[in-house]
């Protein structure tokens, strides 16, 4: 799918709680929780840009990512469930693509 996300917005699929709890119950999905956290699909030009020229560090696709939940923006495309989140709204990364 090729997804674009606008200006300075990451599109994020985010981790969902696990589908088993710790006693071994299945959880049905209404009653698993959108986790704060996720990996990049998609990255806005506006960041591409910067990023490029090495104005700023961020996230790239395939980076891990953690932000606020106040500061996700909930989005349907295509069928999947994703979040947009502003780049100064991202707390923190981890880098998971190769060198």
């Amino acid at each position: 799918m090729d997804l674009k996300a606008t200006g300075e917005r990451y599109l994020i699929k985010r981790q969902v709680e696990g589908e088993v709890t710790d006693g071994g119950l299945v959880r049905p999905d209404a009653a698993r929780k959108a986790l704060p956290c996720g990996v990049v699909v998609a990255v806005g030009e506006g960041l591409k840009e910067k990023l490029r020229k090495g104005e700023i560090t961020g996230p790239n696709v395939g980076d891990f990512v953690h932000f606020p939940d106040a500061a996700a923006w909930d989005v349907e495309i295509k069928g999947e469930h994703l979040t947009s989140v502003y780049y100064g709204d991202i707390t923190a990364w981890e880098a998971r693509q190769e060198a």
